[in-house]
C-alpha cells in the first residue's frame, strides 16, 4: 500500500459483464489501480479520458489481479474491457474524477 503523499489506492473489479469502481468517483492526482479479475473468465482493464489512454498490460487470468499506476486530472473517464466483445456486452462504465 502506498504512503498517503504517493496517492490514493482505488480497487477496480472485473467480472462478466460489469466492471466495479468506487460510487464516490477517484480524486485527482496519482493513484495505484488494484484491479481484480473476480469472474472465471479473462478479462483485462483500458482507460480512456482527460490526458490518458493506459491499459493494464497484459490480460488477467480468472482470480488474477494486477496494479496499475495513474495520474487523473478532473473529468470522466471510461474504464472498459478490450477482450473479445466484452465492453459491448457491458464491461464499460464512466467514472468521474473531482478535485
Amino acid at each position: 500500500v502506498p504512503e498517503v503523499a504517493a496517492g490514493s489506492t482505488v480497487i477496480i473489479m472485473l467480472e462478466t459483464n460489469w466492471i466495479g469502481a468506487p460510487e464516490s468517483g477517484i480524486p485527482v492526482g496519482p493513484s495505484v489501480l488494484t484491479v481484480q479479475n473476480v469472474s472465471r473468465d479473462v478479462h483485462n482493464l483500458f482507460i480512456e479520458g482527460p490526458g490518458m489512454q493506459i491499459a493494464a498490460g497484459d490480460p488477467i487470468p480468472a482470480g488474477g489481479s494486477r496494479n496499475v499506476d495513474a495520474t487523473f486530472h478532473a473529468g470522466t473517464y471510461t474504464f472498459y474491457c478490450p477482450v473479445a466483445d466484452h465492453r459491448t456486452k457491458g464491461e464499460e462504465i464512466q467514472v468521474t474524477v473531482t478535485q
